[in-house]
Order: structure tokens, then C-alpha cells, then sequence
């Protein structure tokens, strides 16, 4: 077994879900925590993570993140991270500010740039200048400008954050559910508070939280893990001694039955734009078993429309939507369900809906089949990982929590055992149970009611603007050949031109109908189809039973449209509307089958149907008016630059202002049969029967 000086060996074991190895060690001198995550990936990735818990509404620890990167000992210039941008072939950069923890993460396919990323990042947050240079805490924090108001990066940042009523309702149902411990201030900061912050303090801070042995490090990749751990302890660790005592989190005792309203001041405050929140606690982080049955519980009971818990709710027509959220990366996880779209009276009544329909789902059981479907989409998107972020990244994270929760950084990068025992449980009436514990408590409840606004009543610079200097900057020599790619194959099949590429795991297919001869006012009609789809019926099984075979047998599937402008003369636009499904190799051919229904057998008029389009329309214009108050430049931005090129237009009428009054005028007219006639045709002229 490999011997690492200057650490100690915690424990090493295989695991399969990262295809490698994890090795988990203690820094000898600092008390730091290591874990190695040793495989094949290329895409190298490096962490560092601190417990960071806050005791108000500062916002210190964001204020730190921002803070740390300005600047330090071996780099100080003022961008040192905007330069890295420039120069570096990372393929992410970035840190992160979590209610109980601060994250930097990078990764970069290239090794010379590791080793250049790895030094900045750690003497940036080991060695920031900020500790030196009031001017940076000034600005990224705060700071009072000549004629007495007050701004700064974070100040300005958070004024935004917290100004949509979201974000006030999660602050509310924080307070609530944790008003002696660290979740219940908001950790990106209040700009009410942000000014109540001193330098002496925020320095103090920083040197509580900073250490050594209050972090977790990882290493994740095919890489010389030796090396790499000889750097870190020669040049960082064995320099920081441990602390007297790092700093802990505490447990807060459960505010079952807490009940608060609160106002969201609005100028046109409508009596139908209310919201309820309802939350409970679901356990120990610990339990790691318990928290992924709750993740798919919540799945298969409220996943969809048509899921049994959300479409018993939505029939209560209390409001337009409901939301399900669910937050096991904290140590008292917690579920919340959230009633958009209602009035103070309905939102009043959303905790007895709730409570009656958890009710009747217990008396007759959840459907073994329903959680089996959830079970397996949430297995095999836990494998496949979908997103942007890369797989070292998220273990970079996931490690800091396990770390800061259990001790064991390699506790959530361990999955395969928890779904084999839950499948074995899913028989035995163990989902049913879960469902009892969970909502027995009274629910945390916060009630969010549109109010017109109150009156209003009557020395030498540390850091350098000068360039970023490198031990070892990057070269075209560093840069290699790269990973060839295995080429693909072309042939036609039934008429159409097949392409095939390889993939490592699993299978994808894909299926693009082109949109060239679509008219453009069609666009939103079949935009709004392809959220509708999977509300629909087919002429085999009802929406709910078809999305349970989809989840069963198929990793992620759906439809939706996509456009890009082409490199070819004239720079055309290519208008695409894509159904795609991922699956298991062995689930192809069920894929097709299910596909095909899918594609051929949907039902667009009817009831039922009519019932869904109204039901989506009015869930959409709903979501898009809580954009509008969070992200009103962007759709600035689109509506303007949907002038310029039909790319931009086509985004803009699918995505912007134009398809929110193309809903606003479908929920006035309300005629879903003509509707549904409409969405029939476009779709039967896309796929030419």
C-alpha cells in the first residue's frame, strides 16, 4: 500500500462509482483532511474546501470568497483570477459560498496548468493580501462613497440577489426552521447588515475559518498524486499548525408547527401572486440511506403533473404551481413544498391539502412501480451526471460536505450499496413508512402576501495592476496533441441519414426534425408543445403511466427545440426541434418502443389534454414572471438583440417577453381545443404523417 510522508493513511478502498480508487488521509503537522480520487479522467480537478458557518447577516464568508481572490502574497495583482481566465485551459474556475461552507474548485485537462492553478489557489486562500489591504475588504465588501451611500461587490451583488420575492420567502422559511444556528442567516450577506461589518472583524473571521485544519482538500484525476501532495505539504501545510479547536456547527431544535406571514412589497401588488412555503425536516445527513429514499420519494410523488402527491394538490386549484425543493447537503436536511400562483385565503388552506392528500396516498399505498421508475432515474443520473460541471468538481464538494458533516470526505462518493438496499426495502413497504414519518410533524409555514410599500419617513498599494506571473506559464509545447476523438460513422436508415458516435457507458439517441419551413409565428405554439408533451395521453397508456415507463427503462428523455447560426456562407440559421433519450445499451430497443409511442400515439385533443394545456400554460406564464423580477436585463438583452440576427429573434420568441404575452393571450382566449388542433397538425407536419 502506498506510504505518503507526511500524512497519515485514514483508510484506502475501490469504488466503482468514480472507476478508481479513493484514499483519504490527515495531514501530520496541519490536521488538514486529503482525499485522492485516483482514475482515468484526464479532466483533472483539484478542491479546497472550508467549514465557514455564519453568526449574522453580514455576509463575511461571501465577502471572504470575493476577497480571497483579489490578490495575494506570491500574486499580487488585483485580477489575478480574471488574468487565469485569459491564459488558462481550464475547463472550470470558480469558488462557491454554501450556507455552511466556502468551496474553490478548478479543473483543467492539462497538467502544467494544474500546477500553476494549484499554487494560485492556495495561496489565495492561505495568503490573501486582503488581510493587509483594507481596500479590497472595501471593495468586495462595502465601503461609504463621498456623497454617503453605500456600495461594493457584494453589497451591490446582494441587493439584487434579495430583492424577488423568492428569495425573501427562503430567507423567512431559513429563520424559521433555524433561528439558533448558522442556517438561519443568509450566507451571501444582507445589505441591511453588509455596512454592520467592520474590518476587525472580518479579519478575525478569516483567521477563525482559514486554517488548515478546518478544510478538506481534494485530488481528483489520473495524475502523480505523490507529487502533488509533497507540494502541498512543503510549501503550505507543514507551515500551519494546527488550531486550539476548529469551528463546529450545532444542531437546532426542530420548530415543528412555526407559522409566520410576511409581506413582499410590490408596487402592483395582484391578490392571486401569494405564496405559501411548508417545510419539515427529513433526518440525519448521516443517514445517507434515509436522505436518497427522500430524494426519490419526492420523485415519484411529485415529479410531474400527473405525479400522485402534486396532481392530488394541483386539483385543490389553490394555486397555479407547486414546487418541491430539498437540500440534503446541509446537517439537518430539509424538504419544502411551495404554493405559487394563490391567494392569502387559498395559501392559508395549503397545509390541510397537503395533509389530506399525503392521507389518501398512505391508505392505498404508493405504486411499487412508480417508485421503481424513480428509483432507477435517479440511479442512472447519479451515474451519468448530467451538466456542465465536471465529475472532479462535484466529488470536490461532495468531500468538503461528508467531511464537514461525518469526517469521512469519501462518504457521499459511495452510492451503489445505498441503491441495492433500497430496492430491496421498495418491496417491503419502507417508501410507505418513509412517507408517514416525514409528514407527521406540522409543517414550518410561511405565507408570502403582495403588500404596497411603507411611506418612506422624513501608505503603498498591496496589489499591483501589473500582469500575472506564473512559476511556470503555460507554452504551446504544454498544450500536446489533446485526446483524439474516435471517429464516427454515416449511413442512411429508413431515408434518413443515421450518424453514430461512440460513447463510454451509455447510449444516447437523438432525433432532429428540421424546422427550415416552420412559419415563425408557429414557433411559440410548438415551444409550449414540447413542455406539453409530456402532459399528454397516448392511444396505450395515460401521461402518468407512460412517464413511469420512460423513468423505468430510459435515463433522461424529452423534447425540445434548439437554433444556432451555421459557419457556412451567408451564416444561415438552423432551426431544430430534437427528441432525445439516454438509456442503458441493454434498454435500446425498450427505448425505441417507448419512443415511438411517444412520437406516434399522443393524443392532442380530449379533456385530458385541454385540462394539461391549460394547466402548463399557466405554470409557464407563472415562472416567467418570477424571471422578470429576478432577471429583467436579460430579457432586456434578448427583446434588443432579437433585432439583429434570426437566431436571436427565434430565441426571443420561444424564451422572451413575445412568448410570455403569446401565453398571456392563450389563458385570455382560453380555447384548448382549437389549441390542441393547432399543436397536432405542427407536430404531425414535423414528423411527416
Amino acid at each position: 500500500m502506498k506510504q505518503y510522508p507526511g500524512y497519515t493513511l485514514v483508510k484506502r478502498e475501490d469504488c466503482p462509482e468514480q472507476h478508481g480508487t479513493l484514499t483519504v488521509l490527515t495531514h501530520d503537522v496541519s490536521g488538514a483532511a486529503v482525499l485522492l480520487v485516483e482514475n482515468d479522467d484526464d479532466n483533472k480537478a483539484f478542491g479546497i474546501g472550508f467549514g465557514t458557518f455564519p453568526s449574522d447577516d453580514t455576509g463575511v464568508f461571501h465577502i471572504l470568497e470575493h476577497s480571497v481572490l483579489a490578490g495575494s502574497e506570491k500574486y499580487p495583482v488585483k485580477s489575478p483570477f480574471l488574468q487565469l481566465l485569459k491564459s488558462s485551459m481550464a475547463s472550470f474556475l470558480n469558488a462557491m459560498t454554501f450556507p455552511d461552507k466556502t468551496v474553490y474548485p478548478f479543473a483543467t485537462p492539462n497538467e502544467t496548468d494544474f500546477k500553476n492553478l494549484m499554487d494560485v489557489y492556495l495561496n489565495a486562500v492561505f495568503c490573501p493580501l486582503a488581510m493587509v489591504d483594507k481596500g479590497v475588504f472595501e471593495q468586495e465588501g462595502w465601503h461609504r462613497d463621498e456623497d454617503g451611500t453605500v456600495s461594493g461587490v457584494v453589497y451591490n451583488e446582494m441587493q439584487g440577489a434579495l430583492a424577488t420575492p423568492d428569495a425573501q420567502l427562503q430567507n423567512a422559511l431559513s429563520r424559521a426552521m433555524f433561528p439558533d444556528t448558522a442556517y438561519g442567516f443568509v450566507s451571501g450577506g444582507d445589505p441591511a447588515s453588509i455596512p454592520a461589518l467592520t474590518y476587525e472583524k472580518y479579519v478575525r473571521v478569516y483567521r477563525r475559518h482559514y486554517s488548515a485544519d478546518n478544510c478538506c482538500i481534494t485530488l481528483y484525476g489520473k495524475m502523480d498524486m505523490a507529487e502533488k501532495l509533497a507540494f502541498l505539504d512543503e510549501q503550505y501545510l507543514s507551515r500551519m499548525p494546527k488550531s486550539a479547536s476548529r469551528p463546529r456547527l450545532t444542531v437546532q431544535d426542530e420548530q415543528t408547527g412555526a407559522k409566520r406571514n410576511i409581506p413582499y412589497y410590490t408596487e402592483k401588488p395582484e391578490p392571486d401572486e401569494a405564496q405559501c412555503a411548508l417545510a419539515w425536516y427529513t433526518g440525519a445527513f448521516s443517514d445517507r440511506e434515509r436522505q436518497l429514499g427522500v430524494e426519490i420519494l419526492l420523485d415519484a410523488l411529485l415529479g410531474t403533473n400527473q405525479a400522485p402527491l402534486k396532481a392530488a394538490l394541483l386539483e385543490e386549484k389553490l394555486g397555479a404551481d407547486i414546487d418541491v425543493g430539498f437540500d440534503d447537503s446541509t446537517l439537518q436536511p430539509t424538504l419544502e413544498l411551495v404554493l405559487r400562483g394563490a391567494t392569502e385565503e387559498s395559501a392559508g388552506k395549503f397545509a390541510a391539502a397537503v395533509r389530506k392528500a399525503v392521507d389518501g396516498i398512505l391508505e392505498k399505498g404508493i405504486p411499487e412501480e412508480l417508485l421503481m421508475a424513480s428509483l432507477n432515474s435517479t440511479e442512472f443520473a447519479s451515474l451519468e451526471r448530467p451538466g456542465s460541471i465536471p465529475d472532479g468538481v462535484l466529488d470536490a464538494i461532495n468531500a468538503s460536505t461528508g467531511w464537514l458533516h461525518t469526517g469521512d470526505p469519501a462518504l457521499l462518493l459511495h452510492t451503489n450499496a445505498l441503491f441495492a438496499s433500497l430496492r430491496e426495502k421498495l418491496e417491503q413497504g419502507w417508501f410507505n413508512e418513509l412517507l408517514r414519518e416525514l409528514f407527521a410533524p406540522a409543517p414550518v409555514e410561511i405565507i408570502q402576501v403582495p403588500t404596497l410599500p411603507k411611506k418612506e419617513e422624513e501608505g503603498r498599494a498591496a496589489r499591483t495592476d501589473g500582469k500575472l506571473v506564473l512559476d511556470h506559464p503555460l507554452t504551446a509545447a504544454d498544450l500536446g496533441e489533446g485526446k483524439k476523438q474516435t471517429p464516427g460513422s454515416k449511413e442512411l436508415l429508413a431515408g434518413a441519414e443515421l450518424l453514430h458516435h461512440p460513447s463510454a457507458g451509455n447510449t444516447y439517441l437523438y432525433l432532429y426534425y428540421d424546422l427550415g419551413g416552420m412559419a415563425p409565428e408557429d414557433m411559440s405554439c410548438l415551444h409550449l408543445l414540447t413542455d406539453v408533451m409530456d402532459e399528454l395521453d397516448t392511444e396505450k397508456h395515460t401521461a402518468r403511466e407512460l412517464n413511469t415507463l420512460r423513468n423505468t427503462w430510459l435515463g433522461s428523455s424529452g423534447a425540445w427545440m434548439d437554433c444556432w447560426t451555421g459557419r457556412q456562407e451567408g451564416r444561415p440559421c438552423h432551426a431544430k426541434l430534437i427528441v432525445g433519450m439516454s438509456m442503458l445499451e441493454r434498454s435500446l430497443e425498450k427505448a425505441v418502443e417507448l419512443g415511438s409511442e411517444w412520437l406516434y400515439e399522443t393524443k392532442f385533443s380530449g379533456p385530458q389534454a385541454e385540462a394539461a394545456m391549460e394547466r402548463v400554460a399557466s405554470q409557464q406564464k407563472l415562472l416567467m414572471e418570477q424571471k422578470f423580477l429576478r432577471e429583467g436585463h436579460a430579457f432586456a438583452a434578448m427583446r434588443a438583440a432579437a433585432h439583429f440576427s434570426v437566431e436571436s429573434a427565434l430565441s426571443e420568441r420561444c424564451n422572451g417577453v413575445s412568448y410570455y404575452h403569446y401565453l398571456c393571450e392563450l389563458l385570455e382566449k382560453a380555447d384548448w381545443t382549437a389549441l390542441g388542433k393547432k399543436m397536432e397538425e405542427l407536430w404531425l407536419s414535423l414528423i411527416h404523417i
